[in-house]
């Protein structure tokens, strides 16, 4: 359930555009952090709540492992949107945010739900791709982009200083943008399989 609750959380604080100008309620990062300061709600997890009833209009969200699954052999159009990231992540870059038994997560569980295997599982349920590919793709994938040193010249690789994708690119010279972002959660350092530990 531990991946499950970690999803409900992203979607809660997506900062996909974070713009500053915007008015609607929790629109963007100054507005969820106002209120997930907010005493006057309660405590820290009566102000989460809060914002997920918000955000959610009311519906609840499935915590079922085998709705999980079937959803990432959904190939319509209007289901099958989080199947194309996710085959993106077996064939390509393998980026999982993992919850390790011995790691900082918030949603780390006894037994450890949110791991690299149980993800390298679902790849090969919903794509039958194996972790060994997996693990050859990452390999391939760092060699024909040059991974963290790319072999090229006269690129600039711009990150936000917000943006949670900044970790994955090229940060020498660093440059960086105040408040700009492009997706939703703090990323890991490096393009590895299950380097995302929390």
């Amino acid at each position: 359930m531990a991946d499950f609750a970690e999803g409900a959380v992203d979607g809660m604080f997506s900062i996909q555009s974070n713009d500053p100008a915007c008015t609607a309620p929790l629109c963007n990062i100054e507005r969820m952090c106002k209120a997930m300061l907010d005493a006057s709600v309660g405590t820290p997890l009566d102000r989460l709540a809060e914002m997920n009833r918000l955000k959610r209009r009311g519906r609840c969200i499935s915590v079922d492992y085998q709705t999980d699954l079937a959803r990432l052999r959904n190939t319509t159009l209007e289901g099958g949107r989080g199947r194309i990231w996710f085959y993106q992540t077996c064939a390509e870059f393998a980026f999982y945010q993992t919850c390790e038994a011995d790691s900082d997560c918030l949603f780390v569980s006894k037994p450890p739900l949110n791991t690299l295997e149980r993800y390298l599982d679902r790849c090969e349920y919903a794509f039958n791709i194996t972790a060994t590919e997996v693990r050859n793709h990452v390999e391939f994938s760092n060699e024909f982009y040059g991974s963290d040193h790319p072999a090229s010249s006269r690129v600039l690789f711009v990150s936000g200083s917000v943006d949670p994708w900044h970790a994955l690119s090229v940060n020498k010279p660093p440059v960086s943008f105040h408040a700009c972002s492009v997706g939703r959660r703090r990323l890991p350092p490096r393009l590895d399989v299950g380097a995302a530990p929390h």
